[in-house]
């Protein structure tokens, strides 16, 4: 009983320690929140995670000439992100690779929830300039377990399981 006792409590441990599921896929197609076409250029902007939260999101920006279809490769795109007090709190750049010239790429991190506004310019050449501006709502990052919490947890359980057999063999002497 002692030994199936240790390997149920092994398991628990293991279950309870293990890493959290609440991960970012970055293979998921990010989510469309604008699609427009400004200055002979079809846009379109996603982001991933689909729910935004609290803390990194990952921005996507596609630019097609409108006429050729032709991806885009030579833009200059800086994309900043205007908290919902008004304030620019993080501005990056949005690159693209040789081998996926079509996709812009940039990182921002969000730090309080709200209703953000996303500023994207882009400028093409010397001359050609798009701003855009998309609000953006988002939340607060859900709780997540930790270390502490599950320390917490097994230590209840421990105080549980040998509790109910502490009482059960101090019953059993006292039968004897």
């Amino acid at each position: 009983m002692f030994r199936n006792t240790l390997i149920l409590l092994s398991v628990l441990i293991v279950a309870g320690l293990s890493k959290d599921s609440n991960y970012i896929n970055a293979n998921d197609a990010p989510l469309q929140i604008l699609q427009t076409t400004k200055q002979g250029h079809n846009i379109s902007v996603g982001v991933q995670p689909h729910n935004l939260v609290v803390g990194s999101a990952h921005f996507i920006i596609t630019v097609v000439d409108s006429e050729s279809l032709k991806p885009v490769s030579n833009a200059t795109i800086t994309i900043v992100a205007v908290s919902p007090k008004g304030f620019e709190t993080f501005k990056s750049p949005a690159l693209n690779n040789p081998r996926d010239q079509e996709h812009y790429q940039a990182n921002l991190t969000f730090t309080t929830p709200g209703v953000w506004t996303i500023s994207i310019d882009m400028k093409f050449g010397t001359t050609e300039i798009i701003n855009l501006e998309i609000p953006l709502e988002v939340d607060n990052a859900p709780r997540r377990p930790t270390a502490a919490g599950n320390i917490m947890w097994i230590s209840v359980i421990l105080i549980v399981v040998f509790g109910s057999i502490y009482i059960w063999a101090s019953t059993k002497r006292i039968k004897r």
